[in-house]
């Protein structure tokens, strides 16, 4: 929160944090909030608890970090912009 600086996550910090568990946090809140993309704030407290801060960013920060000092890696920005036009094109079938 300090930095606002935003990385991909290595397979190393995912299995040491359990990080995966929080597929299952993002599938709950989607169901109940029915969106398809939005963004949430979730903290890990010293105990390796999950806490959620902000459950719903509905328009979430885009920009590239290659432009922003403080913007999404370029590669995570990359595949979520890739997904969201796979769907529409599906969805135009």
């Amino acid at each position: 929160p300090l930095t606002h600086s935003y990385d991909i996550l290595t397979q190393v910090e995912i299995d040491k944090f359990r990080l995966s568990d929080l597929s299952i946090i993002m599938k709950k809140i989607a169901r109940l909030v029915r969106l398809d993309f939005f963004a949430s704030e979730i903290v890990l407290d010293e105990r390796n608890n999950f806490y959620v801060i902000d459950y719903v960013n509905d328009q979430p920060d885009m920009r590239k970090k290659s432009k922003f000092s403080n913007g999404v890696p370029d590669k995570a920005a990359e595949k979520i912009i890739d997904s969201i036009v796979s769907f529409v094109k599906q969805r135009i079938k």
